[in-house]
């Protein structure tokens, strides 16, 4: 006779079965671990959004301090520093130039396969250092500007960022020119000459897109331009004089006082301008100025640089700057003039002129003269006793 299995045992009133209270802990413990995945997932969104604020609260600061079109400060120091050990060449100033934080958001556009597509097309035309990305991507924009004759017909950038790429490279150029002109103009306030010239040149090579002042390609290029629009390359000789501004007739000037040089340039071929805009041939130039009580345009304008001798002898400093526009385009002559302190050591001194276009590459003109600077009077406080005044 076989035993029968014994009756389960009952439950005591309140006790829950041990399946059952596993499967309460089991839900307990989801909702304990989904409240702190959440509570990660809200600490996350929150720095998250913490961050993206504090990144568009520096966007807006600083696109309240460098408004559109305006260079930022550090960017006009640094390249006005390189613009006081500049010589003759150029290539230190691009190296700062390319450096410069406003082109290196301006470059941004411009991919790496971008910078090896210009890299690969100019070759070893132009040395290309190491260098960071964002450097590299600015040369790469403002070489295809200044080579743009050496690149396919075609274009060189990828198709996927080709407008990207145009649109970088015409703003890289833009900022460019700004901070050159700024680089010559501070060195035209009391600078190295020989800085000014070459910061000059290199403003016509970016202006007209050509990457040479004197390179024989560079010039045919220019000349091709020219023959295109009907115009004659301008031929220029240049003349100038120096005198005390109170008495254009007196030969010497006392230490400290006021120096005027006049510059003439003479245009030789003002009969071939004339001729060529009898023709329907426009000039360059986008300036207006005032002829006669009217506005017209200039067909030419040239940027001229005074500098002296230095004390030394040695070392010609720049002075100042003036610009002679051409209203009249059959007129075979314009003048210009400009004003600086005299040296406050006596002596002789050379004063030199340079005349340059910088919508016309190569065209330039040299002249200087002499003064003499006499020792100044004696001062005298009693004399400023304001008498006259009372």
């Amino acid at each position: 006779m076989s035993s029968s299995p014994p009756p389960p045992r009952p439950t005591p009133q309140g006790e829950i079965p041990w399946e059952e209270a596993s499967d309460v802990i089991g839900y307990i413990l989801s909702i304990v671990i989904g409240l702190l995945v959440l509570l990660v997932a809200l600490g996350v969104r929150r720095q998250r959004l913490a961050a993206q604020a504090i990144k568009a609260a520096k966007a807006a600061r600083e696109a309240r301090d460098n408004p559109p079109g305006v260079v930022p400060k550090r960017d006009l120091l640094a390249v006005e520093k390189a613009a006081k050990v500049l010589g003759e060449d150029t290539a230190p100033f691009l190296a700062t130039l390319l450096s410069c934080g406003v082109l290196e958001q301006l470059s941004k556009p411009c991919t790496d396969g971008a910078v090896k597509a210009v890299k690969k097309a100019l070759g070893a035309r132009v040395v290309w250092p190491d260098e960071p990305a964002s450097v590299a991507a600015a040369g790469a924009l403002l070489y295809a500007h200044l080579r743009a004759d050496e690149l396919p017909a075609k274009g060189v950038w990828p198709r996927a960022v080709k407008d990207a790429c145009e649109y970088a490279r015409e703003a890289v150029v833009e900022a460019s020119i700004r901070l050159t002109r700024h680089a010559f103009d501070a060195s035209c306030k009391d600078g190295s000459l020989v800085a000014a010239q070459s910061l000059l040149r290199l403003l016509a090579c970016e202006r007209l897109g050509l990457h040479s002042w004197t390179d024989p390609a560079c010039l045919a290029a220019m000349d091709a331009r020219l023959e295109a629009n009907g115009l004659p390359r301008p031929q220029l000789k240049a003349s100038c004089s120096a005198s005390s501004w109170m008495d254009a007739s007196a030969s010497s000037v006392m230490a400290g006082s006021v120096i005027i040089v006049r510059a003439t340039i003479e245009r030789q071929h003002a009969d071939a301008a004339a001729a060529a805009a009898r023709s329907g041939a426009t000039s360059f130039e986008r300036k207006m100025t005032t002829l006669k009580g009217k506005a017209v345009r200039v067909c030419e304008s040239y940027t001229c640089i005074v500098g002296r001798e230095n004390e030394d002898g040695k070392t010609p400093t720049a002075v100042g700057t003036m610009e002679i526009d051409v209203g009249d385009v059959a007129s075979p002559m314009v003048t210009g003039e400009l004003k600086f302190s005299a040296p406050l050591q006596p002596g002789k001194y050379k004063i030199k002129l340079i005349v340059a276009s910088l919508a016309v590459l190569g065209v330039e003109a040299e002249a200087s003269t002499t003064i003499e600077v006499t020792p100044g009077g004696a001062f005298d406080d009693d004399d400023d006793d304001l008498d006259d005044y009372q």
